[in-house]
């Protein structure tokens, strides 16, 4: 997890590898504190190197997500790799987390 400034957007958070029940608590305390510590606008979670998302990274995002909205903030998930993307598509949050290719 690597957390990076933006153009055009508050705060990028770069994940990379798999985001499953091992590690999912870690990233959903990283994104909370984030959103916590900075409160941006927008919240962007590049995840181009995450190569597997198992249904406990689905629950921690989709947590991430109810509190960025508590807080005022956008969660935005971008650059999401194909097998990753058809994983969301089927648990139907891809609107949720306005995602971009």
């Amino acid at each position: 997890m690597e957390r990076r400034g933006g153009e055009g957007v508050d705060t990028v958070v770069v994940l990379s590898g798999e985001i499953d029940m091992d590690n999912s608590n870690q990233v959903r305390q990283f994104l909370d504190d984030v959103l916590q510590r900075e409160q941006p606008r927008s919240l962007v979670v590049e995840m181009g190197e995450v190569t597997f998302l198992g249904s406990a990274g689905i629950h921690a995002l989709v947590l991430c997500h109810f509190n960025a909205d508590r807080l005022g903030s956008r969660l935005e998930i971008h650059h999401v790799r194909p097998p990753v993307r058809q994983v969301l598509d089927i648990c139907g949050v891809t609107d949720m987390f306005h995602i971009a290719a």
